[in-house]
């Protein structure tokens, strides 16, 4: 593993100064905001390993573990420490930091962490969230194909500013099954490993397309169905989407879901929460992206 500080990135609205190098992330300058360093991590009394990644956590720690790959501690949002397992590839560490350990630390700045992916959408930005196999990614890559730009795919960043919600960038990627992105037209780099006998490919976008945060105009919990429909939903509903399809009641089995619950609140009440039902025929996916931008004004 590589000692010292190997590079700097821009993440979410924010500058990571890593020990490890992070090929996925755009490059960043600045002041550091989040430190990512390799360590001891010493579990503490009170952790639970229960199957679950998150072992432990506080209002300001937490603590994962990984059979086969190591510990990880975030601290207030501000420092991630690492003690890989020995013999462990770079790439398996990197798996693990960029998906629940970063999303603990933007959890910890008191963002929205949804699982999703988003678009900007002519300057605005709008949010895809639902169960695995629903189609957020598919979705979000139609409308890449239409000529919007990726913001995120799994981790999606919400700031409650006081001008309003804000959607923060994260990786300039999107990861696809192999039937997916042959419906959007895309070709990319070498798939996955299969899974079900289909493959997901990782398809990267030029970094600086889009490196400011955009405003949030809209989120839509995507649903399959039958044909193609887009209902609103009140606020109160609208509270528990994202509160369902966020990431803090999952990394949280110790802590507290309260201020969640109320960061999602306020976030409705700011923002359309929609359901979007789609079929699961790919070859559907114009329609879908056409009732989608017909809707934006």
């Amino acid at each position: 593993m590589q000692g010292s500080c190997q590079g700097r990135y821009r993440a979410f609205g924010i500058t990571l100064c890593s020990e490890l190098l992070l090929s996925e992330l755009n490059p960043g300058d600045g002041d550091c905001d989040l430190s990512i360093r390799f360590g001891t991590v010493a579990l503490p009394p009170f952790s639970k390993i229960d199957g679950r990644e998150c072992v432990a956590a506080t209002e300001a720690e937490a603590w994962f573990l990984w059979e086969n790959a190591g510990r990880f501690l975030v601290r207030h949002g501000r420092e991630i420490i690492i003690e890989p397992d020995d013999g462990v590839e770079p790439s398996t560490i990197r798996q693990f930091l960029l998906g629940s350990v970063l999303a603990m630390a933007m959890h910890q700045r008191w963002l929205v962490v949804l699982h999703g992916s988003a678009v900007s959408v002519n300057g605005r930005g709008f949010a895809f969230v639902g169960d695995s196999g629903q189609g957020k990614s598919t979705t979000a890559a139609a409308l890449v194909a239409r000529g919007h730009l990726p913001l995120a795919d799994d981790i999606v960043a919400i700031d409650l500013t006081s001008e309003g919600p804000v959607l923060l960038p994260a990786f300039p990627e999107l990861n696809l099954w192999s039937d997916v992105s042959h419906a959007v037209g895309f070709s990319g780099d070498a798939p996955a490993p299969n899974q079900m006998s289909r493959s997901k490919r990782q398809y990267r976008f030029p970094g600086d397309q889009l490196i400011s945060a955009v405003p949030l105009a809209g989120i839509y919990r995507i649903e399959a169905g039958s044909r193609l429909e887009l209902q609103s939903n009140s606020p109160s509903e609208g509270t528990v989407e994202l509160f369902n399809n966020s990431f803090g009641p999952a990394l949280l089995p110790f802590g507290t879901a309260a201020p969640i619950f109320q960061l999602c609140s306020r976030l409705a009440t700011m923002t359309p929460v929609l359901c979007l039902t789609r079929t699961m025929n790919l070859a559907d996916l114009p329609a879908l992206i056409d009732l989608i931008e017909e809707r934006i004004p």
